[in-house]
């Protein structure tokens, strides 16, 4: 993981002016609020984390040293059965974009997808995370280029805090079936 983070960084800004400026555009995403940007090997075992933007610490509170070479499901519901409710199918659409591959065995490239999830800061405060995941290669390696940001939505607030009561995590996901959520 931490070679591939060194190797990484002196790719950023040729994936800054390329991919990054295509997604927003392509998705006509207009950029009002803090964005973070991270990339993920795939050609290392787990897709850890080679490069992050900025605002990754703002937004998440996460310190780069923490969060490069680790894959990025620290972001998840720190209560799992919680997690599992609201995110469960989201994250497995997740699995199945981070492996897929075309007839030819090898990773399509411009692939995207965007994602919803309800994720945790470094100090437990939840938050709606909009993820636009996007297959690139740079230098002739793949990664997956994750652009998102913190949506200002209203929390519920049987979810905006963590919880043990199953009381609690069946109502989340009657809440998040009612929104049409994966779950």
């Amino acid at each position: 993981g931490l070679p591939a983070v060194k190797e990484f960084s002196t790719f950023w800004p040729e994936v800054e002016t390329t991919h990054l400026r295509t997604i927003f555009r392509e998705c006509e995403v207009e950029v009002n609020g803090k964005v973070m940007a991270a990339v993920s090997s795939t050609e290392a075992l787990d897709f850890p984390i080679v490069h992050l933007s900025q605002g990754f610490e703002e937004i998440t509170g996460y310190h780069m040293s923490f969060a490069l070479g680790r894959n990025c499901r620290f972001l998840q519901l720190k209560d799992t059965q919680m997690s599992k409710a609201l995110n469960g199918r989201e994250v497995e659409a997740m699995k199945v974009f981070c492996t897929r591959k075309g007839e030819d065995g090898k990773t399509i490239q411009g692939d995207t997808e965007l994602f919803f999830l309800i994720n945790e800061t470094v100090d437990g405060d939840r938050f709606w995370n909009m993820l636009i995941m996007r297959h690139i290669q740079v230098r002739g390696h793949d990664y997956i280029l994750g652009v998102q940001t913190r949506l200002d939505l209203p929390m519920p607030r049987i979810i905006e805090r963590p919880t043990t009561s199953m009381a609690d995590v069946h109502g989340a996901a009657a809440f998040a079936e009612s929104l049409g959520l994966p779950r």
